[in-house]
């Protein structure tokens, strides 16, 4: 299998949905020899278009992407590794990779969900590596159309990560450093942005995630601007919001941002999302398991100051069982 990549990858997705995808797409965008893993192949750029195994429509272009077998070896070259795996699946997956990979390869976790304890967790487990929090803004979708599986990229989407502590890399300043370039040499925002203080960022976007996924898969609501209209009534977005807001400090003190700022940038981001299936009403219509555990579920220890969280996620797992 290591032959039929054109370069050892300096770089690597874990988890081969959309995010994953994305990144591989902006990846080879920049030149940079990267593939995408999944659970028993790996993904990476076809050099034409012809009988691809998938496509990414991204960043003006489409990305076509030839598949092969999976194996231990690949890993061993990586600088650094994206982990896009659904959160329920990010134990399994550092204890599965983390001893194939080299001393201080980057691992940048985009999972969904209350992710920093097991990533602090897993830090201090293996020391030589470098365990990054991040988080997916406007990600991938997967596309209906006929043929291999299809992701379309939201013009807006972007990465952003920052450390556990403090400290970066060579490695990783140097991927934020050249995206930027190209983005500012063709007009556009930046895809891969490094944050020195990740965890603003990561806590709103886990109050969203909760709001919106919770509400989706909870009231079997398929598209996010249909949370705007008649399907949910407001005052039921504002107090589930609010709840998950009220957890959040619970969770971590005192946020950096408040309520009402918060709630502004989320129904903004409901309008720009518009027809787009959310991801937990997706895992729900499929039969798979969805991360409920680590968005609303993380209110059950308190269930009379955050009885509309556990209310929905019993439903949630109920119909998930």
């Amino acid at each position: 299998m290591l032959s039929s990549l054109p370069l050892p990858p300096q770089m690597a997705c874990l988890g081969a949905g959309g995010i994953g995808m994305s990144v591989l797409a902006r990846l080879t965008l920049l030149r940079i020899p990267a593939i995408a893993l999944a659970r028993h192949h790996i993904y990476f750029p076809a050099s034409s278009e012809d009988n691809p195994a998938a496509n990414v429509l991204a960043f003006g272009s489409s990305w076509p992407m030839r598949q092969d077998r999976r194996e231990s070896a690949v890993l061993q070259s990586l600088k650094v590794l994206f982990i896009t795996v659904p959160a329920y699946e990010l134990a399994a997956a550092i204890t599965a990779t983390a001893p194939h990979l080299s001393p201080h390869t980057v691992l940048i976790s985009l999972c969904n969900g209350r992710c920093d304890p097991l990533l602090i967790q897993a830090q201090r487990r293996h020391p030589q590596l470098h365990f990054r929090l991040g988080v997916a803004i406007y990600n991938c979708s997967p596309c209906d159309a006929a043929g291999p599986p299809s992701w379309r990229c939201s013009p807006e989407a972007y990465l952003r990560w920052g450390p556990l502590h403090e400290g970066v890399t060579a490695t990783e300043q140097h991927l934020a450093t050249t995206d930027s370039q190209y983005a500012a040499a063709v007009g556009q925002r930046a895809f891969f942005r490094r944050s020195p203080n990740i965890y603003s960022s990561y806590y709103k976007k886990w109050i969203i995630n909760t709001t919106i996924n919770t509400l989706a898969a909870a009231y079997r609501i398929p598209r996010a601007d249909h949370l705007l209209t008649k399907a949910l009534q407001p005052h039921v977005l504002t107090a589930v919001f609010d709840e998950a807001y009220a957890l959040a400090w619970r969770l971590w003190g005192p946020l950096p941002f408040t309520a009402k700022q918060l709630y502004s940038d989320m129904l903004a981001m409901i309008s720009q999302l518009g027809p787009v299936e959310i991801s937990m009403h997706r895992h729900l219509r499929l039969g798979q398991p969805t991360e409920s555990h680590y968005l609303a579920g993380e209110a059950i220890s308190w269930p009379q100051e955050f009885p509309r969280l556990c209310e929905l996620h019993t439903r949630i797992i109920t119909a998930a069982a």
